[in-house]
């Protein structure tokens, strides 16, 4: 296979410039796909609403086009006056949890499964 194609894939006809070619069309397609992840969420975020003073939304997106379970976690500094957490659904309803403490300051780290 090699020697019937031998200017596709790393070292090719050109070698270290067909190589490079490989490495800086990756590296586009990269950054242009982080590009767009980031103003997707952005976008996404701007639509959540707060519905008072005493609760924080957190919108876990799952950018796949199929269903998975993994475990979230999220890092956030802890509201003043706050001094703990209840983890709820949309629905309201209780979810499992469990919060790390960050040291000395207000910063923690929640993971769930989702």
């Amino acid at each position: 296979m090699a020697n019937l194609w031998p200017d596709h894939g790393w070292g090719g006809n050109r070698e270290v410039l067909t190589d490079q070619n490989f490495v800086d069309s990756y590296e586009k397609s990269q950054k242009l796909a982080d590009e767009i992840l980031e103003q997707a969420g952005s976008k996404l975020a701007r639509t959540v609403q707060k519905s008072s003073e005493n609760r924080t939304s957190l919108v876990v997106f799952n950018p796949l086009t199929r269903e998975r379970t993994d475990v979230v976690q999220a890092r956030f500094q802890m509201p003043a006056g706050w001094s703990g957490l209840h983890f709820v659904t949309s629905r309201e309803q209780a979810y499992p949890s469990k919060l790390w403490r960050g040291g000395r300051s207000r910063a923690r780290e929640l993971r769930f499964c989702s």
